[in-house]
């Protein structure tokens, strides 16, 4: 990551970011969950195969948002003070 935005960088000039504002704006995630919840809980799916799906990405899904809560602050003091 910090090559990418180096070089970056390197061919835009040095930018200011809100490296919090960033990482908190990614509400991906949380429409994925909803829509797998929906899913789970038989709302937008008619079979029971399509609820298995919903149910495994319920899963999936709430390991990466507990994984990213857990980077959260070391990830933004390394590009805080990086950049």
């Amino acid at each position: 990551m910090k090559a990418f935005l180096r070089g970056y960088q390197s061919i835009c000039g040095v930018f200011q970011a809100d490296w919090e504002l960033l990482y908190d704006s990614n509400i991906g995630s949380l429409l994925w969950l909803e829509y797998n919840l929906k899913r789970a809980l038989k709302i937008e799916c008619t079979n029971e195969a399509e609820q298995a799906l919903g149910i495994g990405q319920v899963k999936e899904t709430l390991q990466h948002i507990r994984y990213y809560q857990k980077i959260r602050e070391p990830l933004l003091r390394h590009l805080n003070s990086s950049f």
